[in-house]
C-alpha cells in the first residue's frame, strides 16, 4: 500500500510561507462584500486588531465554564489542544478560529481530545467560507475519540491558486464511539495533497464524506486509509468531486479489517461529475481483509451526464446552472450542512452559486 501512495499522490515539499499582501486582503474584503456578511461576523485579518473582539473572548470563556480545557503554542510547534471531558455534551459547534488565540497563519497543528461518552463538533476553516487569503493552513489533525464518545468535525478547505499544501490527519476511535468527518473544498490551490490515518476500535464506527469543486488547474489529492480493529466496527467512506476548467481530482480511499475484527463492515463510494472538457477525476477503492466474516463493498459513479438526463430536467423548467447548483446542494445537505450553523450553510450556497455564475457548463 505505500507503493500506490507514493505513485497516487503528488510528491511536494512542506507548505511554504504565505504572506497576507494588499490584493490579497482587498479581494477577500470584496468577497465577503459580495457574500453580504455583516461587519460583526468577519474573520480577523493578520495584523488588524491588537486583540480578540468580545464575541470571540465570549466563546473562549464560555468553553472553559463548560470544563473544556483550551491549550496553545503560537510558536515552536504551533499546536492548538482542545480536551472535552468526559461526559460532557456540548450542543453548539466549536469554530477553532474563534476560539484561538494566535494570529491566522499556516502550519498548525490541531489536538482534539474528546472524554469517554462526550459529544462535541468541531469547524476546522474559515467561519465564513471561500476567504482564500484566510483559511488557516492545517498541517496535521489529530483526534482521539474515547470509549462512548461522539465526534463530528467539518472542514472547509479553500486556498490560493498558487498554493502548493499538504495536511495529514490521524483519528482514533475508541470502542462504541462515532466520528462523522465532513470534508469541502472549495478551492484547493495548484496542488492540495491531504492525507488520512484511521483506527476504529469493536463496535465504534467512522464516516467520511468528502465533497470538492475545483476550478482553473487546482489539484486536489486525498489519500485515507481505515482500520478496523475490534468486532464490529464500521466505516463508510463517500467522495463527491465537481472540476471546472483542467482541474484534477484524485482520490484513494482504502478500508483495511484487522484480525480480530469479526462482524466488521465497510462501504466506500464516490461519485462525481466533471463540467468542463478538460477536467479530470481519478479514483482508486482498496478494500482488504484479515477476517472471513465481513460486509466490504465499494462503488463509483463519475463522468458526463447524458444529453437525456439533462434534457428531463430542462423539460421541468430548470437551466442547467439550476441543475448543476441543486446536485452540488444535495451532496451537501446530506453531508456538510448538518455540522454547520444556519448562517455559515447560507454562505456556503452563496459561494457555491458564485463558482456557476456566468460559467458555461458541459455536461
Amino acid at each position: 500500500m505505500k507503493d500506490r501512495k507514493t505513485i497516487f499522490l503528488p510528491e511536494i515539499g512542506q507548505p511554504r510561507e504565505m504572506s497576507y499582501g494588499d490584493d490579497a486582503r482587498k479581494f477577500v474584503i470584496s468577497l465577503m462584500d459580495e457574500l453580504s456578511v455583516p461587519q460583526n461576523e468577519r474573520p480577523i485579518m493578520l495584523g488588524e486588531v491588537d486583540e480578540l473582539p468580545e464575541r470571540f473572548r465570549t466563546k473562549r470563556e464560555r468553553l472553559k465554564s463548560l470544563g473544556v480545557r483550551i491549550s496553545e503554542s503560537c510558536d515552536g510547534d504551533n499546536t492548538l489542544l482542545l480536551e472535552v471531558p468526559n461526559g460532557i455534551k456540548l450542543d453548539f459547534p466549536i469554530f477553532l478560529l474563534e476560539v484561538s488565540l494566535c494570529a491566522i497563519q499556516p502550519n498548525r497543528n490541531i489536538k482534539i481530545r474528546v472524554g469517554e461518552g462526550a459529544m462535541a463538533s468541531f469547524v476546522l476553516g474559515s467561519p465564513v467560507p471561500a476567504l482564500y487569503a484566510l483559511s488557516p493552513v492545517m498541517s496535521s489533525l489529530d483526534v482521539e475519540a474515547k470509549t462512548g464518545s461522539t465526534v463530528r468535525l467539518a472542514m472547509l478547505h479553500s486556498y490560493l491558486n498558487e498554493m502548493e499544501l499538504s495536511s495529514s490527519s490521524r483519528i482514533k476511535i475508541g470502542s462504541g464511539a462515532t466520528v462523522e468527518a465532513s470534508i469541502l473544498t472549495l478551492k484547493a490551490g495548484r496542488i492540495l495533497r491531504v492525507e488520512g490515518d484511521v483506527e476504529v476500535a469493536e463496535n465504534g464506527s467512522f464516516r467520511l464524506s468528502e465533497t470538492s469543486l475545483l476550478e482553473d488547474d487546482n489539484l486536489k489529492a486525498s489519500w485515507v486509509h481505515v482500520k478496523l480493529t475490534g468486532p464490529n466496527a464500521r466505516a463508510e467512506l463517500n467522495s463527491s468531486d465537481f472540476n471546472f476548467d483542467s482541474s484534477e481530482t484524485r482520490t484513494a480511499f482504502f478500508v483495511e479489517v484487522m484480525a480480530g475484527a469479526q462482524n466488521a463492515a465497510g462501504s466506500i463510494f464516490s461519485s462525481g461529475v466533471n463540467f468542463s472538457e478538460n477536467a479530470t477525476q481519478l479514483f482508486l477503492p482498496g478494500l482488504i481483509t484479515h477476517e472471513e466474516d465481513v460486509d466490504l463493498h465499494h462503488g463509483a459513479s463519475s463522468g458526463k451526464w447524458t444529453a437525456e438526463q439533462v434534457e428531463y430536467l430542462r423539460t421541468r423548467g430548470l437551466s442547467l446552472h439550476d441543475i448543476a447548483i441543486l446536485l452540488v446542494d444535495s451532496i451537501l445537505s446530506a453531508s456538510m450542512y448538518p455540522l454547520l450553523t444556519d448562517k455559515l450553510v447560507e454562505y456556503t450556497k452563496r459561494y457555491v452559486a458564485r463558482i456557476f455564475r456566468g460559467r458555461r457548463l458541459s455536461f
